[in-house]
């Protein structure tokens, strides 16, 4: 998983992947700057926290589908609640402002539980 995860992060940061684009790896308000969201959030806390949060959860989502076609493994995206993620994930973002929102998300996705493997007829 964590290999996977930084692939995607190298592809949307283009660390050592050439012409990747953020913007063409990925979109919405998961890509700003921690900075960012973190003046976002100061200006907005109900709204920046829910749009951003929402947008975590999407891409946590999207990332256990895709291990669990890749191999049949997933997280427990609900082993912590909600409102323990959202502020795992401001506390990772205002100790590191100059890294992306999504960093913050991965190392989230990161801590959660592994739930046991699918296995696959054939």
């Amino acid at each position: 998983m964590k290999g996977y995860a930084f692939a995607f992060v190298a592809c949307v940061f283009g660390i050592g992947l050439g012409t990747v684009h953020a913007e063409t790896a990925a979109l919405g308000d998961g890509t700003h700057l921690c900075a960012e969201f973190n003046k976002d959030y100061a200006a907005d806390p109900g709204t920046a926290g829910a749009t951003y949060f929402a947008w975590a959860q999407a891409f946590m989502t999207g990332l256990n589908v895709a291990d669990m076609r890749r191999s049949g493994q997933s997280v427990d995206l609900q082993s912590k609640p909600s409102s323990d993620q959202e502020s795992e994930i401001r506390r990772y973002c205002s100790t590191h402002p100059d890294f992306g929102y999504l960093k913050a998300v991965l190392v989230l996705f990161d801590t959660l539980p592994k739930n046991a493997p699918i296995k696959r007829g054939k």
